[in-house]
């Protein structure tokens, strides 16, 4: 499965499980326009595939999307460091092609989930 398809079907398999998260896409890097008509300045090189927020309380949640055999980047490894010395959740989670799609949604889920109440529990002392 494409890294793409696996991160899109992710973010309905979030919704579709209720998890207390809003999420979006965040491009990294210098993106052209069409046309040739310049460029936009995204997020930084190595921010997460997907940002948002955990409800109710409002932290930042940044998760990188991998694909089977996608590498993770230094500058990746260096931003979910960033992030959580910061007080975000910050988390990798990768497709593994020996597991079925839905297997490996529910595991994404699941870590999504456990890295939340990790959160949770920490901040209740």
């Amino acid at each position: 499965m494409r890294e793409q398809d696996f991160q899109q079907r992710l973010r309905l398999a979030i919704t579709s499980a209720r998890l207390p998260v809003r999420l979006w896409r965040q491009p990294a890097g210098r993106l052209e326009l069409a046309g040739s008509k310049g460029f936009v300045d995204a997020a930084p090189v190595g921010a997460a595939d997907l940002t948002g927020i955990v409800a109710p309380e409002g932290w930042r949640i940044e998760i990188e999307v991998k694909g089977p055999r996608t590498p993770v980047t230094t500058e990746q490894v260096h931003w979910r460091e960033v992030m959580r010395e910061a007080g975000a959740i910050a988390l990798l989670v990768r497709y593994d092609g020996k597991l079925l799609e839905e297997e490996n949604l529910r595991a994404a889920v699941d870590a999504i989930r456990a890295a939340i109440d990790e959160r949770r529990e920490a901040a209740r002392g």
